[in-house]
């Protein structure tokens, strides 16, 4: 998590990514950490698409909310191999997970009756 490696690095201790991205203004080694986030979820994005070939990825929760702190080196690690691939913040926020599994739910009723019977 962000908070603990801006802990080693600074030896300050934070709450969380909400009072990081608060410091990204005033702490340059805050942008490098986000820098360092968009990377790391932009590889396990690439090996997600390989495997799952999605046409958006939907980010939520608290990390969405500082998108605009990694969305730079995020688009350009993910779209260099998957360019088709939108990236968007769910307007839903903490919401958005449950919403999405009650409409997969939904829309594959069927095939989980079946497998219940």
């Amino acid at each position: 998590m962000n908070k603990v490696v801006y802990q080693k690095i600074t030896g300050i201790n934070i709450n969380g990514v909400k009072e990081l991205a608060e410091l990204a203004g005033k702490d340059p080694r805050v942008k490098r950490i986000f820098n360092e986030f968009g990377n790391n979820l932009g590889d396990f994005l690439i090996e997600f698409a390989s495997l799952a070939h999605p046409e958006v990825v939907i980010l939520g929760g608290n990390i969405a909310k500082s998108f605009r702190l990694f969305k730079r080196t995020l688009l350009t690690n993910i779209q260099d191999k998957f360019p088709e691939i939108k990236i968007k913040v769910a307007v839903l926020g903490e919401e958005a997970a449950l919403m999405g599994a009650a409409s997969y739910w939904k829309d594959n009723a069927r095939l989980y009756k079946s497998l219940l019977v």
